[in-house]
């Protein structure tokens, strides 16, 4: 029974840590974009350049 338990528990944990991986990268996607975003309008906004 605690072998059962074990593997649900893994399973459970690999689901998350899938999810928590998913949410990282489309977080790190949505940073992205808004610097270049910022990158390529910020010299027609008259803001300084990042870089």
């Amino acid at each position: 029974m605690g072998t059962v338990i074990g593997i649900v528990l893994l399973l459970v944990l690999l689901y998350f840590a899938i999810k928590v991986v998913g949410f990282a990268l489309k977080l790190g996607l949505w940073a992205l974009l808004l610097f270049g975003a910022y990158w390529v309008l910020a010299p027609y906004l008259d803001l300084p350049r990042p870089f």
